[in-house]
């Protein structure tokens, strides 16, 4: 069962894991860049259409 301290370290563990396995950061952070360029365009604004800024 998961408590709270358990469930902390595998916040931690799991993406360093990821990390680790795909050894190398821009992998996991760029996706190896494939990703399409509407994906990229519809993640970057989101945050300012759920925020209703102008």
């Amino acid at each position: 069962m998961l408590n709270n301290s358990n469930l902390n370290y595998l916040i931690i563990f799991v993406p360093t894991a990821v990390t680790l396995v795909l050894k190398n950061s821009a992998e996991y952070f760029f996706s190896g860049r494939t990703m399409p360029w509407w994906l990229i365009g519809i993640s970057a604004n989101t945050p300012h259409l759920e925020t209703n800024l102008e």
